[in-house]
């Protein structure tokens, strides 16, 4: 098990286990969050704290460097799983509209798990 976050490596996968939440929120719910540079992390910071607190060291250094992770580099892994799992939602992160709303939530998550 990795002990530092230069020995995690992140895939597309762990983007995805951290991003799903956005594949159950409709895509015209989604495309207006996104619009609105809205911050779900803080509405949702209660569920998100429980959920942080049930993961394993492995899992929240992988959390750490998404968060750490440049947009467009999150933005890439989302564009690939779009293309492998055709999620409309994963499309409309990876768009270039949904950088400054990916930069909000992830600042956020970033805050609320890290107090950073």
């Amino acid at each position: 098990m990795p002990s530092d976050l230069y020995d995690v490596e992140i895939t597309k996968e762990d983007v995805l286990r951290v991003l799903d939440i956005f594949r159950r929120v409709p895509t015209f719910i989604l495309k207006r969050f996104v619009y609105r540079n809205n911050d779900l992390v803080s509405r949702f910071a209660d569920q998100i704290e429980d959920y942080g607190s049930s993961l394993d060291n492995e899992d929240r250094l992988k959390i750490r460097k998404l968060v750490d992770m440049p947009v467009s580099e999150v933005q890439k892994l989302l564009q690939e799983a779009y293309e492998e799992t055709g999620a409309s939602q994963f499309e409309i992160l990876a768009s270039v509209e949904a950088s400054a709303f990916l930069e909000t939530n992830l600042k956020s998550l970033k805050r609320l798990m890290f107090q950073e």
